[in-house]
C-alpha cells in the first residue's frame, strides 16, 4: 500500500494555539500516468489566457525544485494543490485572485472575483473544457484535456522539491480515487482578455515640471508626520495614494478596491473604523481614511514582492517594512511601500509613476512640514540598548508653531489631562508621555478595553487581579493570528491610570526610564529599550502624538511642564551601566548588559546538539522523533509556518527536560520570556544555564523585524565579558526550511545591547 495523500492545507485559529487540518486523505493509485511530461499546448491558437495558465502549470509541474508541502506551500519552494492552482493562474494572467494562495475552503470569492463560474459536476469527462479548475472537498487541479489535470498531489520523498517527478505533476482525471464534485470556469468575456489593466491613473502621472501639490496629500503627509515617520518615506507613501486614487476618497477601482488606499474589499475600511472609535463615520470619509493609513503603515505591511522588489531597490534586513520607513530616498520608499503595503498586480504596477510622484513632493511638496521621524542615514537606531536623549535640561523643546494639535488632541486632554498629571506627580512619570501612551493603546479612549474596563494601556492581568478575556492578535515568524489574553479590569479612568503608574514603577526593568521622569521623550525611548513595546516604530509613534499633547498644554498653559512639576517621591536608582562593570559614563550611555535580577551563571553543556549548521534529522534520536521535513515533532507538533525558531526550541527543550510535567506558552520568539514571568514554576534572570531558554530582540541575537528570536542554551563558559553562551536554534537563515538548523557562540558583551533573558522551569530535569 502507497502512502496517504495529504491534499490540501487549511488553518483554524483557536484560543491558544493552531493547528494543520487534514481535509481529505487517500490511497495514493501508482500508475504511469503520474510522471511529468511535457504536454502539447490546450489551444490550436495559443493565445488565450487559458493557453496561457495552462502553460504555466505544465512549466511548474516539470520544475524539479518545486514539490508538495503544506507548510511550504507559497512557493518556499514548494505547493499544495491548491496555492499550485493559485499560482498557474496568476502566472498566467488571471487578475483578482487576491495577494496570496487560497485553500479549497475558501476559493469560491477569489475565482468568482477573478471571473471564474462554479458548476456542480458529476465526473463525466465530456463535460469538461480545458483550463477547467476541478474541485472536490479538499482537493483541486486544473483540468488539460483527454481526461488528465495537472495538479500537486502528494509529497512521496520527504524532501524539498519533487525528486522522483511524481509530487506535482500530470495524473489521470480519476487519480487518487477520489470523485470531482464541482468545477470553476472561466467566462468567455474574462478568457478573451490576456493582458491585465491597471486600476491606477498612469496616464495622469505629474512630471517635475508642471507638479502642484494637492490638498489631501499635505494632508496625509501632516499625519505621518505627525505620527513621526520621515520625510523621504511619507514621500513614499504619496507617490503610491496618487497611482491608486488620486487622492480622491471615494473612488472605486477595480474588484471591490476602494477608497485612498484601494482597500480590497471596501467593507476593510468599515471594520478598521468600526474597531477604532469611527462608527458614526462613512467609510468615504477623507479624514477617517488617513487616520486608517496611519494606523495601519506597519501592520498591513507583508514581504509578499520581496524578491520583485530586491530586483529593484536595496532591501533591508530582507523586510520591506524597515525598508521603507528607514529609506532616505523617496523613491526607495516609494517601491517598498509599493511592494510590501499596496501590492499591486505586479505587471501593471506603474513604478515609474509612483516613484516620479514621490520624489516631486519630497523635493518641493513637503519642505513646510516638520518631520520628526529618522531616515536611513540617521544614526538613532530605536532597537538599540542604553540610548540617551541628548537633551540635559528637562524636557525635550517641542511645542513649536509646525505640530499640528488636532481636536482629538484638546477633547482627550480635557478628559483624561488632570488624570495622567496627577498619576505622573504621584509615581514620576511624565504626564505628557502617559497622556501619548494612552491615546495610541486604547485608541484615543475609543477601545472596548477602555470604554468598558477602563485599561487603557493594554495592562495584561496577573496575580489572582480582576481580568476579562478578550480577543487580541499576535504574531510569530510565520505570520500573525487571533488569539485571546486576560486583561486587567479596573472601576475607573482613574483607577486605570493609576494602574499604569504601579505597572510602571512596580517592575525593576523601568527604574532608568523613570530616571527621565522631566524628559517625555527620553523616559519613551527608555520604556522601549527596556522591553516595553515590540513595534521598532513604538517610540516614533507615540512622541508623535506626545509631542501634540506638549503643545496644546503650553498653548493652554492647562499643567506645568513636568520638567517643573514637583513629584511626590524620589526617582528610583539607575539601574544602567556598562557590560563590563565600568562606572565611567560614556560606557553608560551605550551599552546595557543583560540583566542579573537572580541566580547565579552555571557553566557547563547540555551535549547532543550539533555545533555546526545543517538539518534537523539529528533529532531524530531523541523523544521528538523528528527525522524528515514532513515530522512535526511530539511535544511541540506545529510545523504550521514550517521550521521556525519557537517550533524548534519547545521541541528541543522537550529532548533535554523531557515531555512531562511542564507546557509551552505562545507567543513570538522574541516575547516568550516576557511572557512566562509571573506564570508558576518558571523562572526569568539574566544568568545563562546549560539547557535553558533564551528569548528575546536585537542584534546580533535576532535578525530584522519585530518577532525577536528564541533558541536553546546548549553550553556556557568563561568569557572576558564575562561569560559566553553556545546556542541551539531553528529558522537560522530565515528559510524556515528542514534545513534551517543553527548553532553558534555569543558573549555577554554581544548581547549587552539585546533584551534577552533566559528562562527555565522547575519541574525540568536537572
Amino acid at each position: 500500500m502507497a502512502g496517504l495523500l495529504l491534499f490540501d492545507m487549511m488553518i483554524t485559529v483557536g484560543v491558544t494555539s493552531m493547528s494543520t487540518v487534514s481535509d481529505t486523505t487517500m490511497m495514493s493509485i501508482r500508475s504511469n500516468g503520474c510522471k511529468k511530461t511535457s504536454a502539447q499546448s490546450s489551444s490550436d491558437s495559443g493565445n488565450s489566457l487559458i493557453d496561457k495558465y495552462i502553460a504555466k502549470a505544465e512549466e511548474m509541474a516539470k520544475d524539479g525544485k518545486i514539490g508538495y508541502s503544506q507548510s511550504r506551500r507559497k512557493l518556499n519552494p514548494d505547493v499544495d494543490c491548491s496555492s499550485f492552482v493559485y499560482y498557474a493562474l496568476t502566472k498566467g494572467g488571471v487578475k483578482n485572485l487576491g495577494d496570496s494562495p487560497f485553500n479549497t475552503s475558501s476559493m469560491d470569492g477569489p475565482m468568482s472575483k477573478a471571473g471564474f463560474t462554479k458548476t456542480d459536476f458529476d465526473g463525466s469527462a465530456d463535460k469538461l473544457q480545458k483550463g477547467d479548475v476541478v474541485w472536490r472537498d479538499g482537493h483541486t487541479e486544473i483540468y488539460i484535456g483527454d481526461n488528465k489535470t495537472v495538479g500537486a498531489h502528494e509529497d512521496t520523498d520527504g524532501k524539498d522539491g519533487d525528486s522522483k517527478g511524481d509530487e506535482v505533476s500530470e495524473v489521470p482525471l480519476d487519480y487518487g480515487g477520489g470523485k470531482y464534485t464541482s468545477y470553476y470556469r472561466l467566462s468567455n468575456s474574462s478568457a478573451s482578455s490576456s493582458s491585465d489593466s491597471s486600476s491606477s491613473d498612469s496616464s495622469s502621472s505629474s512630471s517635475s515640471s508642471d507638479f502642484k501639490t494637492n490638498d489631501v496629500a499635505i494632508k496625509i503627509a501632516k499625519a505621518f508626520a505627525s505620527a513621526g515617520f520621515s520625510k523621504a518615506a511619507t514621500a513614499g507613501v504619496l507617490g503610491n495614494v496618487y497611482a491608486e486614487s488620486g487622492f480622491v476618497a471615494d473612488r472605486s477601482g477595480s474588484g471591490n478596491a476602494y477608497g485612498l488606499g484601494q482597500w480590497d474589499p471596501r467593507s476593510k475600511i468599515r471594520t478598521w473604523m468600526d474597531a477604532n472609535g469611527l462608527k458614526d463615520t462613512p467609510d468615504s470619509d477623507e479624514d477617517g481614511q488617513i487616520k486608517m493609513l496611519v494606523a495601519t503603515a506597519k501592520s498591513s505591511f507583508n514581504n509578499h514582492y520581496l524578491s520583485e522588489a530586491k530586483a529593484e531597490i536595496t532591501v533591508k534586513n530582507d523586510n520591506l517594512y524597515d525598508t521603507w520607513h528607514d529609506a532616505s530616498d523617496p523613491e526607495v520608499a516609494a517601491v517598498a511601500w509599493m511592494a510590501g503595503w499596496e501590492r499591486p498586480n505586479w505587471a501593471s504596477r506603474n513604478e515609474d509613476s509612483r516613484k516620479q510622484v514621490a520624489k516631486n513632493y519630497y523635493d518641493k511638496g513637503l519642505n513646510d512640514i516638520s518631520f520628526n521621524g529618522k531616515s536611513g542615514d540617521s544614526d538613532d537606531d530605536s532597537s538599540q540598548c542604553c540610548t540617551q536623549s541628548d537633551d540635559t535640561d528637562g524636557t525635550t523643546d517641542t511645542a513649536s508653531a509646525n505640530v499640528t494639535v488636532t481636536n482629538s488632541v484638546q477633547a482627550y486632554t480635557d478628559k483624561y489631562g488632570q488624570a495622567a498629571f496627577d498619576i505622573g506627580k504621584k509615581y514620576g512619570i511624565p504626564y505628557e508621555a502617559i497622556l501619548g501612551q494612552s491615546a495610541v493603546e486604547s485608541a484615543w479612549g475609543a477601545s472596548s478595553l477602555t470604554t468598558k474596563y477602563h485599561n487603557f494601556f493594554g495592562i495584561k492581568a496577573v496575580n489572582g487581579q480582576k481580568s476579562v478575556k478578550l480577543a487580541t492578535k499576535e504574531c510569530n515568524q510565520g505570520g500573525c493570528y487571533d488569539t485571546t489574553g486576560d486583561f486587567a479590569v479596573y472601576d475607573s479612568d482613574e483607577d486605570g491610570f493609576a494602574g499604569y503608574g504601579k505597572f510602571i514603577t512596580e517592575n525593576s526593568r523601568y527604574a532608568t526610564a523613570l530616571q527621565k521622569r522631566t524628559d517625555p521623550h527620553a523616559y519613551i525611548q527608555e520604556l522601549k529599550n527596556a522591553g516595553y513595546a515590540t513595534d521598532n516604530n513604538y517610540v516614533s509613534t507615540v512622541w508623535g502624538v506626545t509631542q501634540q499633547f506638549i503643545a496644546y498644554i503650553k498653548q493652554t498653559n492647562k499643567f506645568p511642564p513636568s520638567s517643573e512639576v514637583q513629584f511626590d517621591s524620589a526617582p528610583p536608582a539607575d539601574t544602567g551601566g556598562s557590560s563590563s562593570g565600568s562606572s565611567d559614563d560614556s560606557d553608560a550611555n551605550t551599552t546595557c548588559p543583560v540583566s542579573d535580577d537572580s541566580g547565579s551563571t552555571s557553566y557547563g553543556s547540555v551535549g547532543g546538539a550539533p555545533t555546526k549548521d545543517g538539518d534537523f534529522s539529528w533529532m531524530c534520536s531523541g523523544n521528538q522523533k523528528i527525522c524528515s521535513a514532513s515530522d512535526a515533532g511530539v511535544f511541540y507538533p506545529h510545523l504550521e509556518y514550517g521550521h521556525q525558531c519557537v517550533w524548534y526550541a519547545w521541541n528541543r527543550l522537550a529532548m533535554i527536560h523531557g515531555n512531562e510535567g511542564w507546557s509551552w506558552v505562545m507567543g513570538n520568539g522574541g516575547d516568550i520570556a516576557n511572557n512566562l514571568k509571573g506564570q508558576s514554576g518558571w523562572t526569568v534572570d539574566g544568568n545563562p544555564k546549560p539547557g535553558d531558554g533564551i528569548s528575546g530582540r536585537g542584534s546580533p541575537f535576532a535578525g530584522g523585524g519585530d518577532c525577536g528570536h528564541v533558541a536553546v542554551v546548549e553550553e556556557v563558559s568563561s568569557d572576558p565579558s564575562g561569560w559566553k553562551i553556545r546556542i541551539s536554534e531553528g529558522n537560522r537563515d530565515g528559510s524556515a526550511s528542514f534545513s534551517s538548523y543553527g548553532s553558534r557562540w555569543l558573549t555577554k558583551s554581544q548581547l549587552s545591547s539585546t533584551d534577552c533573558q533566559f528562562f527555565r522551569n522547575s519541574n525540568w530535569k536537572k
